[in-house]
């Protein structure tokens, strides 16, 4: 039936029906019209708004989106259609450098309203390949309390610990001379739900061959003492690492006595649960798998494999 039609039927009934059943009739003609109109509409946003992309025009794109998203029928899918948009904005910031303070400006606005984690972890990603290693960890750390705010919008286990990994790497120091972080560590610490065991790779700079915790190192081992009070652990299990060639052949033992210190500076400061610790040597170097760009120098290898793992799961 066309829109004519169905029009002159709701008036054929008018005055024979009451009024409610003339307005049922029609919503019921009216939605069982939708589909077909909504899929060729929806089809031409979509259109217009790669158009926009390929122009790599913002006002444009931003537009599309909008009509879009504002759409009574295609905008069901709104969330989706700015996540599309922040990363057309994230690609444009990497290859327009005219463009890039504008675009990640509106990104980060954007995306704080939004709060998708895959978008967060991208532009993580994007700071970390442009050497910002302080960026890139405040948005891998607010993908990960994005994924704890919203529980409806799952990470796998995979995604889980490959933004872990991020974000450890990107909060880790290179120099051990260098001053307490400022970074909060938040996401990292989060309890965030699995169903499976994580292994959350902390920050805790030690100095090269020993077993003392550098200023930052101790900042993130009184994190982790909060943490542990705030979420009432019952248990926290701890593995000690070495990088490789650090000890001359006493890894094994130096990563011993990095976690037995950890452990001995959490019951110091009155972290009750039962503290376990193992220690592997260099035998688990950091897992730079996920990392977007690989480390540079040994320098910055060997700083990942100093570290403390904290193995989350059931029991804790």
């Amino acid at each position: 039936m066309s829109f004519g039609e169905s029009i002159r039927h709701i008036l054929l009934l008018k005055g024979e029906a009451p009024l409610a059943a003339v307005i049922l009739i029609a919503l019921t003609i009216c939605f069982a019209a939708t589909p077909a109109h909504a899929a060729a509409d929806c089809a031409s946003f979509e259109k217009d708004f790669d158009a926009a992309v390929q122009k790599k025009s913002v006002l444009e794109a931003r537009e599309a989106a909008k009509k879009w998203s504002n759409d009574f029928v295609c905008g069901e899918r709104g969330d989706a259609i700015e996540a599309r948009y922040l990363r057309f904005l994230i690609d444009l910031a990497r290859t327009e450098p005219t463009q890039r303070e504008a675009a990640l400006g509106e990104v980060e606005r954007r995306l704080m309203i939004l709060q998708d984690w895959r978008i967060a972890a991208l532009l993580g990603d994007y700071y970390w390949c442009a050497h910002d290693r302080k960026s890139a960890f405040r948005w891998y750390e607010k993908s990960l309390n994005f994924i704890r705010a919203h529980p409806g919008r799952p990470a796998s286990k995979k995604e889980l610990q490959a933004l872990l990994a991020k974000a450890a790497a990107a909060s880790a120091e290179d120099d051990p001379r260098a001053s307490a972080s400022d970074r909060t560590l938040d996401g990292l610490y989060a309890r965030v739900q699995s169903a499976d065991a994580l292994v959350v790779p902390l920050p805790m700079g030690f100095s090269p061959g020993k077993a003392q915790l550098t200023r930052q190192g101790e900042a993130v081992m009184q994190a982790l003492a909060m943490a542990a009070k705030q979420q009432n652990l019952k248990t926290l299990r701890l593995v000690g690492h070495a990088a490789p060639h650090e000890a001359y052949g006493k890894e094994t033992e130096l990563s011993k006595r990095r976690v037995e210190a950890v452990r001995d500076a959490l019951l110091r400061l009155g972290v009750q649960a039962r503290i376990k610790i193992s220690w592997r040597g260099a035998r688990a170097p950091f897992d730079t798998s996920a990392l977007p760009i690989q480390p540079q120098t040994d320098a910055e290898r060997q700083a990942l494999d100093r570290r403390i793992d904290w193995l989350r799961g059931k029991g804790e």
